[in-house]
């Protein structure tokens, strides 16, 4: 159907298919392979940066074409502000006879490629249309969305490839932006400086403040003493969540309205400079950016101490939401006071509703060293103490007298 010449258009004459093509057709003799098609200016280097590409033209039992090889007559012509001139030494031919012609591209757009060759009195003449690319990309690792938490951060590798067979570009120059997807909110995201990895690739730092936006990098390369940029762009998401931490575990839960009804908790790690803080012991904490929106920390269904599946008999409050620059917090206060049995293994349970869901967060219980037990066992262990000192006492009695007889 595409021999030699793409096919335009399909169409029926009488009770047959008639192919339509754009091109001249050759009636005998020589033809290239391809009626058009592409190279990209960062494809198939050559150690000199110069992009290198064979085309093939075959040769369909023509005579003329082959004595023109041999006595060097055939020649390749071609717009030489796109292309290198194409020498004899750039035509060969490969296993089965056809031949290879090797283009040289300069600069990036279309140019018509004609092979000519003498035959008797007349002169043959083949073309095609090849359009030089001047596209590369930017390879993330696949990465194009990100959902990031507030104070989340990601590491991006980056490097700019070819287009074709994915070969590493050397860049002249990386930037990258951030453009906000709503410009009138105090948050932002924010980008670290770029910098190298040990394998050769740059890489930055995205940390999110809760909000969504675009990062844009774009790098520039040289071709030929042209400067020719790509952008690439990274699409940040706000992902909604609440937590509950006790200064040390951080329990959060995304926030998904097509979830299950229960979802529990999953710990997570904070850096130092990143963590939510708080100066109660306990606190919940959200994003301010889901007080506007959907401020799950106003439906707290059910706070308590447990141990394993039992109840403790402690007290659970919280107090007034405060916050900082980046989260809401609700402080709790834990009173185990009435707890009659061991601290040692008690987690503080808080269920949160939202909608139909319901979100489980547990953190351990804080207890002293010294308050790992219950009052009741700590004080068996104080009368444990004193009949301990008594029987000392009475002991050391009976020795004194046995030395005074």
């Amino acid at each position: 159907m595409n021999y030699p010449f793409p096919t335009v258009i399909t169409q029926k004459d009488g009770e047959s298919l008639v192919n339509v093509h754009y091109g001249v057709w050759p009636f005998d003799g020589a033809y290239w392979k391809n009626g058009s098609t592409v190279m990209n200016s960062f494809s198939n280097l050559d150690q000199q940066g110069v992009s290198v590409k064979q085309f093939k033209i075959l040769k369909n039992q023509d005579t003329s074409i082959e004595k023109a090889f041999q006595e060097r007559t055939l020649q390749i012509t071609g717009d030489t502000e796109y292309i290198e001139a194409v020498q004899t030494a750039d035509i060969t031919k490969d296993a089965d006879g056809n031949y290879l012609v090797t283009i040289r591209a300069k600069k990036a757009g279309t140019v018509k490629i004609t092979a000519s060759w003498p035959d008797q009195n007349r002169t043959k003449e083949v073309y095609f249309a090849l359009s030089i690319a001047d596209e590369f990309s930017i390879d993330t690792n696949d990465i194009d969305v990100l959902s990031m938490k507030t104070n989340d951060t990601q590491s991006i590798q980056m490097y700019a490839k070819s287009l074709e067979n994915n070969i590493t570009i050397p860049a002249s120059s990386w930037n990258i932006e951030v453009s906000k997807e709503i410009d009138d909110i105090s948050v932002d995201i924010t980008v670290s400086d770029i910098s190298d990895t040990n394998d050769g690739k740059k890489q930055f730092v995205i940390t999110s403040h809760g909000t969504e936006a675009t990062v844009l990098i774009s790098a520039t390369t040289q071709y030929q003493g042209i400067a020719y940029t790509s952008t690439k762009r990274i699409t940040i998401t706000k992902t909604d969540f609440a937590g509950l931490s006790n200064g040390e575990v951080y329990n959060e839960v995304a926030i998904d309205l097509t979830a299950s009804k229960v979802i529990l908790g999953e710990n997570t790690f904070y850096s130092q400079k990143m963590r939510p803080k708080n100066e109660s012991m306990y606190f919940l904490y959200e994003p301010n950016s889901m007080v506007e929106t959907n401020d799950v920390l106003n439906n707290i269904d059910d706070m308590k101490v447990v141990d394993g599946n039992e109840v403790l008999n402690a007290k659970v409050t919280k107090n007034a939401a405060t916050s900082d620059e980046y989260y809401k917090y609700v402080s709790i206060t834990v009173d185990t006071s009435n707890v009659m049995t061991s601290l040692k293994n008690a987690t503080l349970r808080i269920k949160i509703k939202n909608g139909t869901n319901y979100y489980v967060l547990s953190v351990p219980l804080i207890v002293p060293s010294n308050e790992t037990t219950s009052p009741i066992e700590n004080q068996t262990q104080i009368d444990a103490s004193a009949d301990s000192q008594e029987s000392d006492t009475e002991d050391m009695n009976d020795a004194s007298n046995e030395e005074m007889q």
